[in-house]
Order: structure tokens, then sequence, then C-alpha cells
């Protein structure tokens, strides 16, 4: 029977010590999330928030019925979100379950770091995980992002205890994390997979059947993830938004995971120096073969689901860059892995050195980027077009709005008293394709129709055929108005 792995860089960290050495990480998480809690509070809705408030207050048998034709792979987290709105109500409310798994990213990243090194370490990895900028900008966004990204952070510490000290719990508590996250994002799935196949691999140190019950603790995960991407293939289509993939696009969406932004080429070139070089302590640097296997197991966290979305996005795009959320907190793990596998070699002070000096760079450029995440206010037109669409909705008029998530997202912001509409129809609105398509309600509807929609290549091509088929039946454009990057354009009948 092999021996037990030996606990390496944290013999110290165990019972009392164990429990203390979560305190400052915790301390660290609940800081970092509650600085973002103004901007989850300020931030104007963003479309797909508007799909997520709508999703949430469907009854389960409409979340199923819609289910059936979009987004049926968010089906589960739009349930969650429908019972956190029982507890609270509004937008902001709804953005806590983020920041909740921001924090939750924070803390496990700091805490996996000072059971690997030290509690210095474990603050440095928290601060470069919590500065990291895609994570900050799903932190104040009411989707599953940054939930699942706390979620699959909480599966490598897990998965970190499974594999050191071989017990059920832990086992048990990485599989539960790992298919929680994948339920409530099946992307996420492939980082919790990609860490357990690396530990599979290359973890030096297994007991008697070791390999096949972690095997088996990961098994649901995988299963899960496969219906559920099985069953969102046939709606496919709702991402054709996603262009095809040019190589500039693909570079910016590969270094995604690493906090990579389209701007400062200073920043990617030392995002692209840390990974070259833990790559090259992987390989030869560092004598110690549990250090390879977490350099190997932080690594697929990181790197693995990018490189098969981009992979698959090659036939089909199927990529965008908060898919790989989960893969953020990686980063400063693998970092971490870095200076442990430097100290195991040659060279500690200089090897060192260059890592914190990387390092504090990246964080001056992460603060910078992150601050920009929480300063741009995503659709920021429908703040802004809510009053003008008010004011011209007033009196014998209509607001026809291109779907349910614009409908969400503008009724924030139109002004007290919403407009009133003609008996016909009970709600502040109406959706644009069912006046279209409808004739009664065209022919029975009031003088004027006031239409909101953002300008992109799809809404001008939609509001086209809109326009053509209320100019037949005897509307004519009397004004239109650019608001940002809304467009709100009136139609009056002609006498």
């Amino acid at each position: 029977m092999a021996s037990r792995p030996p606990l390496v860089w944290h013999r110290g960290h165990v019972g009392v010590a164990a429990r203390r050495s979560s305190v400052v990480p915790g301390l660290l998480a609940v800081a970092m999330a509650a600085a973002l809690l103004p901007a989850a509070r300020t931030l104007v809705i963003s479309r797909d928030e508007a799909a997520t408030l709508h999703s949430a207050h469907l009854s389960a048998g409409g979340l199923l019925d819609q289910a059936r034709v979009q987004d049926v792979a968010l089906a589960p987290y739009y349930l969650l979100v429908h019972g956190w709105l029982a507890v609270g109500t509004g937008l902001p409310w709804a953005r806590t379950l983020s920041l909740l798994g921001y924090a939750a990213a924070v803390f496990f990243s700091g805490r996996l770091a000072t059971r690997w090194m030290s509690p210095a370490a474990g603050v440095a990895a928290g601060l470069l995980t919590g500065l990291h900028p895609l994570l900050v900008q799903q932190a104040t966004s009411a989707r599953p992002y940054a939930l699942t990204a706390g979620l699959t952070a909480a599966a490598a510490y897990a998965l970190t205890l499974a594999l050191e000290r071989d017990q059920g719990r832990h086992r048990r508590l990485y599989g539960a994390c790992a298919a929680t996250a994948c339920v409530l994002q099946p992307f996420a799935g492939l980082a919790t997979l990609g860490m357990l196949g690396a530990a599979l691999l290359w973890w030096p140190h297994w007991s008697a059947g070791g390999r096949r019950r972690l095997l088996l603790a990961g098994l649901p995960t995988a299963l899960l993830m496969v219906v559920l991407l099985g069953l969102a293939i046939p709606q496919r289509a709702q991402l054709s938004y996603l262009t095809p993939l040019g190589g500039r696009r693909a570079a910016e969406l590969g270094l995604a995971p690493l906090g990579a932004e389209p701007g400062p080429a200073v920043h990617t070139l030392l995002l692209v120096a840390v990974v070259a070089l833990t790559a090259l302590v992987a390989v030869a640097g560092s004598r110690d073969g549990i250090w390879r296997a977490r350099v190997a197991i932080t690594g697929a966290w990181l790197v693995l689901p990018a490189v098969l979305l981009l992979l698959i996005s090659i036939v089909s795009p199927v990529y965008w860059d908060r898919y790989v959320t989960a893969s953020a907190p990686a980063f400063s793990a693998l970092a971490v892995c870095l200076v442990g596998s430097l100290r195991q070699s040659g060279g500690r002070r200089a090897a060192t050195a260059l890592v914190l000096a990387l390092a504090g760079a990246l964080a001056v450029l992460r603060a910078q980027q992150s601050w920009d995440e929480l300063t741009h206010a995503p659709s920021e037109g429908y703040a802004q077009a809510g009053p003008v669409c008010g004011r011209l909705a007033q009196g014998a008029a209509v607001l026809a709005l291109p779907n349910h998530m614009a409908a969400t997202a503008l009724l924030q912001y139109l002004p007290a008293p919403v407009p009133r509409l003609w008996p016909q129809v009970r709600q502040p609105y109406l959706e644009r394709f069912a006046l279209a398509e409808d004739s009664r309600l065209l022919a029975a509807a009031p003088p004027r129709i006031v239409v909101c929609d953002f300008d992109g290549p799809y809404d001008r091509a939609a509001l086209a055929g809109f326009e053509r088929r209320v100019q037949g039946a005897g509307f004519a454009v009397r004004g239109s108005t650019r608001v940002g990057e809304v467009v709100v354009r009136t139609f009056e009948r002609a006498p």
C-alpha cells in the first residue's frame, strides 16, 4: 500500500491553528465584498440582469415553459434567485448572491495559499483574486458567474484536503461544490473536472483505491454537465450575438481567465511572463512532486476551460469571457505554486524578488482595471431613456419594447406614474413583435406608439421590419431620439 501523502508547508496549520488561519482570509473577503456593495446598489441594470429578474419572477411552471425554448442551462440559477427574492426584493438584493460568491472566491483563494505556504501568501492570493477584473465585473451583476467562481474555489480547497488526507468528507465536499457550480453554470464543470483530471494524473501519493474514490466524487459533475449541455445545444441559436473568432479576438478570450483586458500591452506581457515562468518551473525547476502536482492542478483549472471553449468556437462560436469566470481564482493559486516551486529549487531570493515584482505590477494594473469595471455602467442608455419614454408615452400612447429583458430594464427607470395604456393591455408595455403581428391590437392601438430599443445590427433590422408593419397600418414616423446606445422612436397614426 502506498504511503499517505506528507503534509508540506502546512504542518502547523491543523486544529486551532487551522481555524485561526481562516480569520485573515475571511476578513479580507468581507472587506473586499463590502467595497463592492455601493456599486452593486447603484449600477444600472444590464440586459442579462433584466433576463434574470424577469425569469426569477416566473412561477415554477412558467420557468419550465420558458426553459423549453430558451435559457434552459440557467433555469436552476433563475430558480435560486426566485427563492432569494422571497427574502428580499429588487436588483441590489439579487446582486448580493454574486457578492457572496465573490467573497467565497477571495476567501478560499486566500485559505488555499495560507495552507500551501503562509498567511502572507494567503493575503496576496486573496488580493489578486479580489482584483481580477472579470470577477469584479461579475460580482456586481445578477448572473451566476461570480457565484460559480466561489463554488469552484471551494471545490479546489476541498480537493486539496481530499488529496492530502484521503477522507471521504472532503471528497464529498468537493463533489457537492463542483456539482452545484455545474448546475448553476454548466461550463464551470470544465474547471472542476479539469483540476480533478490533473490531480488524478499528477498527484504523487495515493492510498489503495484512492484514485477510484476521487474519480467517483467527480462523476456526478460530469453527468450533470453532459445532461445540461445536451439540453442547451438545441437552443444554441441564442448565442447568435457571438461572432466567428478572429485572431485578435481569440487571443483576448484566451487571456480572459488571466484577467487580461483589451488595452495596455504591458499587462498582457506581464501575464504571459508569469504563466511562462510557471510552466518552466513546473517542467524543470521543482524537485518536489507535490508542488509539481499543484502547478498541474491550478494550471488545468486556469487554462483548460478557455482552451476547450476556444477549440469548440472554431466550429461554432460558444465562448464569451464571462463563461470562464470560474477560472479566475486559479490565477492567484498558480502564482502561489510558482513561488512554492521556486522555493524548492535554487535561487530563492532572485526568483522570489522577480515574482513579487511581477505580482506588484499586476496588482496595480488590476486595481485600475477593476475600478474601470465599476465606473462603467452597462446599458446606461436605458437609465437615460426612461424619462424620455415616460414623457412621450403619456396620454393616448403605447410603449412598445423589443422583449421582456428590455422591458424589465426600462421599467426600472420610468417616471411615476407609469404611462397608462388602452383597455386591451393591462401591463405598462407591449412587446413590439406582439403589436406588429396581432392586427387586431394594431388596429385598436392608440394614436401614438413609442418604441425603445438598442441600436445594434440585429436590433436595427428588427426595428425596420416593425416600422414597415406599422406604416402599413397607417402610422408614420414622427420623431427619433438617440440616448446613449438606445434609440427612442415615435410613430403616430396618420390623420
